[in-house]
């Protein structure tokens, strides 16, 4: 136990929070009541078990890591467009809106491009199409294994809850892609 270090009110099981116990057993010793400063408590961290996950959770999170090995799986059978942008297209899906309208890209151009290189092991070539898919594509891979062991383990980390890795991340690549595209949308790059 870490002397003054004030912890968060822990049931021992007994529903009697830590805290108390420790001020009665102060209590009992002088006879006076001591103030909080003095007391030692074990902290939050040390002393609670992290929270079990149900099964919604875990076969949400094993669904989340086998989707990114299927989405790094198709990213690798494409071919990355040499122009930067458009591999998406390979997928079916139109051209960009954004860039035929105004003749300039958005801030999603590139995305599809730069994951497709991330996979080859070209990274600058991936932060060239667009420094956001390469946020992406490595926050992605980091979560594969990740969200694979928290579904195994059915323990949420501490750290790193999958609540807010996910708003992270979302914040990094919009920040990343924003700042790329601001440069490109007004013709400097």
């Amino acid at each position: 136990m870490a002397p003054g270090v004030v912890g968060l009110p822990i049931g021992t099981g007994d529903n009697i929070p830590l805290y108390s116990k420790m001020l009665l057993q102060r209590m009992g010793e002088t006879g006076k009541t001591p103030a909080l400063s003095q007391i030692s408590m074990t902290t939050h961290s040390e002393f609670a078990e992290r929270p079990r996950l149900g099964r919604l959770e875990r076969g949400l999170l094993l669904s989340w890591s086998i989707t990114l090995v299927l989405c790094f799986a198709l990213a690798a059978s494409m071919d990355p467009d040499p122009r930067g942008y458009g591999t998406h297209e390979q997928l079916g899906l139109p051209a960009c809106s954004f860039w035929e309208i105004t003749g300039r890209p958005c801030p999603g151009c590139g995305m599809t491009t730069s994951i497709s290189l991330f996979v080859r092991g070209r990274w600058i070539d991936s932060m060239r199409a667009n420094v956001g898919g390469l946020a992406l594509a490595a926050a992605c891979l980091f979560q594969i294994p990740w969200a694979g062991y928290i579904a195994w383990t059915g323990r949420s980390p501490r750290r790193f809850p999958p609540a807010s890795v996910a708003i992270w991340t979302c914040g990094l690549v919009f920040i990343l892609a924003g700042l790329q595209w601001l440069p490109r949308f007004v013709g400097i790059l």
